[in-house]
């Protein structure tokens, strides 16, 4: 449906009929090798041939909504709502008594820069996440023991 596609013919075959025909121009439905219906997707849905299915029937109720998608939102969804406090326009913070405080406004999407060196706690939670004590044994050990062949082929075939 992007500009890579744009005035070019594609011929989707799917079973998955809800999520497909509304965004096509023209539908063709086949049972048993033999067409069974053919023409717009409005025509199609409203034959009932297709079944009954509610993407269906809202896209014919609402045919102007599958021209249109919508950009997915970059707000992050971990936003904390259990305050009880209501911020105004101008930056102020009216808490749960309806007094207001000056504050200043941080919003989710604002990015922060940190100069310096990164902390030893992020290596520590990055190791951390990546498996227990016991794993990272296993990865020396399994490292010490292939460089210690890699070397002892390497001194056998020198001595022979």
């Amino acid at each position: 449906m992007g500009p890579l596609m744009e005035h070019r013919t594609c011929i989707l075959v799917t079973h998955n009929t809800a999520l497909c025909v509304p965004r096509a121009s023209h539908v063709v439905v086949l049972d048993n090798g033999k067409v069974a219906l053919q023409g717009s997707p409005i025509a199609v849905i409203s034959s009932g041939i297709l079944g009954d299915s509610d993407l269906l029937k809202s896209a014919i109720s609402n045919p102007v909504s599958r021209l249109h998608s919508t950009m997915p939102s970059r707000v992050p969804s971990h936003v904390d709502l259990s305050e009880t406090s209501l911020v105004n326009p101008t930056g102020a913070v009216a808490d749960a008594n309806g007094q207001t405080k000056n504050k200043a406004v941080k919003r989710a999407s604002d990015e922060t820069k940190v100069e310096g060196s990164v902390d030893w706690k992020v290596y520590q939670l990055y190791l951390q996440s990546m498996g227990p004590w016991w794993f990272w044994i296993l990865v020396l050990l399994s490292f010490t023991i292939q460089q210690a062949g890699s070397m002892a082929g390497s001194i056998w075939i020198r001595e022979w």
